[in-house]
């Protein structure tokens, strides 16, 4: 008997926990103040549901009589391991690495994205555990935190993102009583990230349309398709090797931006914004065209490897395969493949196109972004460009 039929009445503190690989009971208890959930390795038939009930019985009468040990139940729990070894002798990298197979868990529960493992994956591997990891727990306090966070050689916003890892993990060790305070709560972050931060050297630098024609002139093929596409439409690279003909209305001249593909893994929008339709000029269009004689009878993504013959995975393979090739080709100065997106911002608000339609296109959820990035280009809002309403 599965166990969803059985949700009105299943006994106190004993739940269903539904998982990918399919459903499992889980029992709750307060044990020190906090609430804590453990799964069991059982499905919710009838009697496993009296099993974890029994279990749970068992454990709440432990703790009323202050014999329960944890580990002797749940050796391999998370919070097992902590309450295991004093908080004076856990360091910080072994409180990482638990917060990292925490991450793992919620990935595989999907409650996590691949992308975000893997960038928290590198925060600590390359970041955290080398600058703080030796230190214990106990000692890591916010003059350390400040001392590390001074020798970083990153960008503002690569350095926020360093410390999510770290930040949410001595959360957790707060909330099960190994620290008392949590360190990052006396450093004032964002002062001092700005103060010590490096600054980007990325800037915005749009190809000239006689350069985005020498670079168009100079691919062939689907490498052609794909680069005329970008330049005309300005879609994110994940979102460009993503699209399916299924998202695509030449007729109708638009496409559907409905998911982007991140580290290998198709993924919706982040935004509500970047959900949306986008409308077709006519080099689009036509590039949609020269393309289906390549890819649409294969009934999936519009736009391949030319190298390889199957669909384009990562922004390398764009790079390597496509976009190096023709900037070759063409003469014209190196720019990254992400500048196409810029030049149709630029080229769109130069020819004097209203900025919350280009914001629209683009997947911005307002035109503060557009003023930050392109507000040299914008002399007059006002209309669509004329090349646009032609097509």
């Amino acid at each position: 008997m599965g166990g969803t039929g059985q949700k009105d009445r299943l006994p106190r503190g004993v739940s269903i926990r539904r998982l990918d690989s399919g459903e499992r009971l889980q029992i709750a208890f307060t044990f020190n103040g906090k609430n804590h959930r453990e799964l069991l390795k059982l499905e919710p038939t009838k009697a496993n549901i009296r099993a974890a009930a029994g279990l749970r019985a068992e454990i709440v009468r432990r703790i009323d009589l202050g014999t329960f040990v944890y580990h002797d139940y749940f050796p391999k729990s998370r919070v097992a391991k902590k309450l295991a070894k004093p908080a004076s002798k856990v360091t910080v990298a072994e409180m990482l690495d638990d917060y990292i197979g925490g991450c793992e868990r919620a990935l595989a529960n999907g409650s996590l994205s691949l992308s975000t493992l893997d960038g928290y994956r590198k925060a600590v591997r390359h970041h955290l555990k080398p600058g703080l990891g030796d230190i214990a727990l106990a000692d890591l306090d916010a003059p350390r935190i400040r001392e590390f966070v001074k020798g970083m050689s990153l960008s503002a916003k690569s350095i926020m993102n360093t410390l999510i890892p770290l930040r949410q993990m001595l959360e957790d060790a707060l909330n099960d009583d190994l620290i008392a305070v949590n360190p990052m709560d006396k450093v004032a972050l964002r002062r001092l990230v700005t103060r010590v931060a490096k600054k980007t050297t990325y800037t915005v630098d749009p190809f000239t349309p006689d350069e985005v024609r020498a670079i168009v002139s100079a691919a062939t093929g689907q490498a052609q398709n794909f680069i005329r596409f970008a330049f005309a439409t300005g879609l994110r690279t994940s979102e460009l090797i993503a699209l399916r003909w299924e998202d695509v209305d030449i007729a109708g001249k638009a496409i559907r931006v409905a998911v982007a593909l991140v580290e290998q893994v198709e993924k919706g929008p982040k935004t509500k914004a970047g959900r949306r339709t986008v409308e077709l000029a006519a080099e689009a269009v036509q590039a949609l065209e020269a393309q289906r004689a390549w890819t649409l009878l294969m009934g999936g993504r519009v736009f391949y490897n030319p190298k390889t013959g199957r669909p384009l995975l990562d922004d390398q393979a764009v790079r390597k395969c496509i976009w190096l090739p023709a900037i070759k080709a063409s003469g014209v100065r190196y720019r990254n493949p992400y500048q196409t997106r810029h030049t149709f911002a630029s080229t769109h608000l130069s020819q004097g196109a209203n900025p919350w339609w280009v914001a629209q296109q683009m997947g911005h959820e307002t035109v503060e972004m557009l003023w930050k990035h392109y507000g040299r280009w914008i002399p007059q809002a006002n209309e669509r460009p004329a090349r646009l309403r032609d097509a």
